[in-house]
């Protein structure tokens, strides 16, 4: 394997069918129960390898998904609120070259949107880690916009792909498989994922192969 930069540019969870197991307003004010691991149809993942180590920089992953469904599980203040125990977002494959690579979210770049009960949502921030930007937002959208070190080559086709957004105790999960188009050494596109059925089970994904 070889180390490769990435951008991660938007990871959406957005307007359409299937982010989880319940429905919550943006603007709602009451937090639900716990989320725990809420299965999310994907709309479009790219990942692109740029091998040679003067345009490394330019490799990039994106991923986006529209649903409705999504929620903050227990909402502000719970064991699913980042701004207490922070988050991670893992991208992985067991095909292809077998990928695994998991950028930690820590609790300081985390912050509520709006006043903390509100339950509007979460936004994280970075200046110097891999991933720049996180938003989450219930019953639209989960966002993330990032550059780091990705450790991965994209010599075979990796569908398919595993992307879980952590918050807390919450989990959400989009496995691309469908829809796939793939350049060896160049790119990876999937488009229009199901959600699956059910999250990477715990004891295989809290230890990376």
């Amino acid at each position: 394997m070889m180390r490769i930069t990435l951008r991660i540019v938007c990871l959406l969870v957005g307007l359409s069918a299937a982010v989880g197991a319940r429905t919550t307003s943006a603007a709602s004010t009451s937090a639900p129960s716990s989320g725990g691991d809420q299965p999310i149809a994907g709309k479009q993942l790219m990942l692109k390898d740029s091998p040679a180590a003067a345009k490394r920089s330019l490799s990039t992953l994106s991923s986006l998904s529209n649903d409705r469904k999504i929620t903050l599980g227990g909402g502000n203040g719970s064991a699913d609120d980042p701004t207490h125990f922070g988050g991670s977002l893992r991208v992985r494959t067991t095909t292809g070259d077998r990928f695994d690579s998991t950028y930690d979210l820590p609790t300081a770049g985390w912050r509520t949107i709006g006043a903390p009960g509100r339950n509007k949502g979460y936004r994280f921030t970075s200046k110097t880690g891999p991933i720049k930007r996180v938003m989450v937002i219930p019953g639209r959208q989960v966002k993330v916009m990032g550059k780091g070190a990705f450790t991965a080559t994209l010599s075979m086709d990796p569908k398919p792909v595993d992307v879980v957004l952590r918050t807390g105790a919450t989990r959400y999960c989009m496995e691309f498989d469908r829809r796939a188009r793939f350049r060896a050494n160049k790119r990876f596109s999937a488009t229009r994922a199901p959600a699956p059925a059910s999250c990477p089970t715990l004891a295989d994904w809290t230890q990376p192969p």
